[in-house]
């Protein structure tokens, strides 16, 4: 293939990807499946790899995030006895953590309740607890990971594309 031949195709594949993709995003009228999330915290690593040339480092951004439906449980009092949960542990600095039949709740409050009855004085606890939700990381590039801030609301919205091809839309809310 001539020089001037193959100088012509790379112009037409650099001009006709971006239309093609640009074709893909503005008639796609498909319905967008779309994920709400609570941001709750924000990480950035760095990764060391090797390949034939050499070493290289690569900067991953991630956002931890909580799905909008998990995070919006009802917090409840229950009553429990040292038998019924297996440990009350600090995970998080100021806040406490409590097991109970293998799930994580969050101590919001508590209370002691002393109680009296024929055998004398019984000592009741009260907790405050809502269930625990383990925050999911996604890896996001630099620019919208500069965009979001811990505590924004982010809506993720994944279009299926005029042609198949998959494109994501971040919408965030202070």
């Amino acid at each position: 293939m001539s020089a001037n031949n193959q100088n012509i195709l790379q112009t037409m594949t650099y001009y006709c990807i971006p239309f093609f993709l640009a074709v893909n995003m503005s008639f796609d009228f498909s319905k967008p499946v779309s994920k709400k999330f609570l941001i709750v915290d924000k990480a950035i690593s760095n990764e060391k790899g090797s390949d034939s040339d050499g070493t290289y480092e690569v900067t991953k951004h991630e956002l931890k995030v909580v799905s909008k439906e998990k995070m919006n449980s009802p917090a409840f009092w229950k009553d429990l006895s040292t038998a019924e949960y297996t440990d009350i542990y600090p995970n998080i600095p100021g806040k406490e953590f409590i097991t109970i039949q293998n799930k994580k709740y969050e101590i919001l409050g508590r209370k002691n309740k002393v109680i009296r009855s024929e055998n004398g004085l019984q000592y009741s606890r009260s907790y405050y607890l809502k269930e625990y939700v383990k925050p999911m990381a996604i890896d996001v590039d630099r620019k919208i990971y500069n965009k979001f801030g811990k505590g924004n609301d982010l809506d993720i919205e994944t279009h299926s594309g005029l042609f198949g091809i998959e494109w994501t839309y971040y919408h965030w809310k202070m």
